[in-house]
């Protein structure tokens, strides 16, 4: 016998973070495909910009975690917690694979802004360099 279903529910008053969650990783995801698949810098750049909307979500959420007004108990805090730390995380990613492609593109990695990115691209056909992606463990 498992558990019931209801024991895996989340609490009615983060249903939307999680909506709006899951839409702006949905987002992210497809961004971070096309900036692959282009190489474009700009686009690349952008996402760091698209993140900034989970990590106000993933605040918010952590908020209201923290109220005192919190009456779902500490088993839904920790489940809510972590969902909303692996969307934050995805977006991270995203935003990871936009600094690579930056890279791939101008020579430099580091935190880019939209208008460095711009300035600072080569005009060659994006070439993927398998060699450069360093895998890290975790």
């Amino acid at each position: 016998m498992g558990l019931p279903l209801s024991s895996f529910a989340l609490p009615g008053e983060v249903n939307g973070y999680f909506a709006e969650m899951g839409r702006i990783a949905v987002d992210l995801g497809n961004n971070a495909k096309d900036v692959v698949q282009s190489g474009d810098p700009r686009k690349a750049a952008q996402l760091r910009h698209d993140d900034d909307a989970m990590d106000d979500l993933h605040r918010q959420l952590l908020s209201l975690l923290m109220d005192r007004e919190w009456k779902h108990g500490i088993a839904a805090a920790v489940d809510v917690a972590l969902l909303g730390r692996y969307y934050e995380r995805f977006a991270d990613h995203a935003v990871e694979i936009g600094r690579r492609v930056i890279f791939q593109a101008t020579g430099t990695y580091q935190n880019l802004n939209l208008t460095q990115a711009c300035t600072h691209s080569r005009p060659h056909r994006y070439q993927p360099n398998v060699h450069s992606i360093v895998h890290r463990k975790g």
